[in-house]
């Protein structure tokens, strides 16, 4: 899989310097302090939920643009490392199979056995 680009590289080049804006004309229309925004772009940290939906406002995206980015890139790092716990997730329909075999294999008598001792406890 190819590497992901990251979303602030993409709202620089597509947004920020696409526009001709200076990150002051940023956050001025968005309320974002200003060494916030030059942090997150220049060393590519991550906008807060609030932060990029303020962004997607601004720049006339839906309120979800930047975040669906962002999950898209998580996303994509995660599978291309290959980290043990993603791979070792089965799906929900391989797991109830496997209960539904495992409740099938008891027999009828020790079901019958099962609920007399139950009795015997109660009574």
């Amino acid at each position: 899989m190819k590497k992901p680009e990251h979303p602030l590289t993409v709202i620089k080049r597509d947004y920020v310097d696409t526009n001709r804006l200076s990150y002051q004309a940023v956050q001025y229309g968005t309320g974002i302090p200003y060494k916030r925004i030059k942090k997150h772009i220049e060393q590519r940290k991550y906008f807060s939920p609030i932060e990029a939906m303020c962004l997607a406002r601004f720049f006339g995206e839906e309120d979800d643009h930047f975040l669906v980015l962002q999950a898209r890139h998580w996303a994509a790092c995660i599978s291309n490392r290959g980290y043990k716990q993603v791979k070792n997730v089965r799906p929900l329909n391989e797991v109830r199979a496997m209960t539904v075999r495992r409740r099938r294999r008891k027999t009828p008598e020790k079901r019958e056995t099962e609920s007399v001792d139950e009795s015997d406890k109660l009574g």
